[in-house]
């Protein structure tokens, strides 16, 4: 379980890219990872990061802060991941939209990942991508 909580930090602080992903159908695009905003995404900070095991599967918890001193809206997906880094197929959730106030954190449960989850990437871009 540690291994997966640095693989979070890693793959969040590892956030490459930028732009809009499309949002097809899981299965057409589930090798591909999901982009983010890079202007938002270090504006974030990830807290407490775990899996916990749901009846269907795992969900991802966790505390998402806005490090900046200005309101930030945003919404965010994450990304699961099986034991050897492959994105897993149904692995992905929806846009979440989110506000935080300065320096606010809330806590987030995920909807459930696959059971197979290792890890999971957090990604963030502005409102409507």
């Amino acid at each position: 379980m540690k291994l997966a909580l640095v693989l979070v930090a890693a793959l969040f602080a590892g956030c490459r890219s930028s732009g809009s992903s499309a949002d097809g159908a899981q299965g057409a695009d589930a090798a591909a990872d999901p982009r983010g905003d890079p202007a938002i995404e270090e504006r974030l900070e990830l807290a407490d990061a775990r899996l916990e095991r749901v009846p269907a599967g795992v969900a991802a918890v966790f505390v998402l802060r806005n490090r900046g001193d200005a309101k930030l809206s945003f919404e965010f997906r994450v990304q699961s991941y099986g034991r050897s880094g492959e994105p897993l197929q149904g692995g992905r959730t929806a846009w979440v939209l989110l506000d935080l106030d300065p320096h606010e954190g809330r806590e987030v449960r995920t909807a459930t990942l696959p059971a197979q989850t290792e890890s999971w990437r957090l990604v963030a871009r502005k409102q409507g991508g």
